[in-house]
């Protein structure tokens, strides 16, 4: 038990808890000082900055693809309805022409 009366105990380093002395090689594989922590967790938020990167440009290169396709058809239903209209209404392809 702490003799401090009241006193709040000291925080003891992470690679020191239950250390007694003897080699600290095995205790320290088990723990992983804060700079390797800030590392895995860089890397961890690069990763998913990435993924959500290329989720977005596979979204932005799927719409302009499907936008792409849209113009495409959309013209090719003009061009179809010109067609129809200078077969069926000269008189309108003159005026439109």
């Amino acid at each position: 038990m702490d003799d401090r009366k009241g006193e709040t105990p000291a925080i003891q380093p992470l690679n020191s808890v239950g250390n007694s002395g003897g080699s600290s090689a095995t205790h320290s594989a088990t723990t992983a000082s804060p700079e390797d922590t800030t590392r895995r967790v860089r890397e961890a938020a690069d990763h998913a900055v990435k993924d959500v990167k290329n989720a977005a440009m596979s979204g932005v290169e799927d719409a302009r693809a499907k936008a792409g396709d849209m113009g495409h058809t959309t013209a090719t239903s003009l061009r179809n309805l010109a067609d129809q209209a200078e077969e069926n209404l000269p008189w309108l392809a003159t005026a439109l022409g």
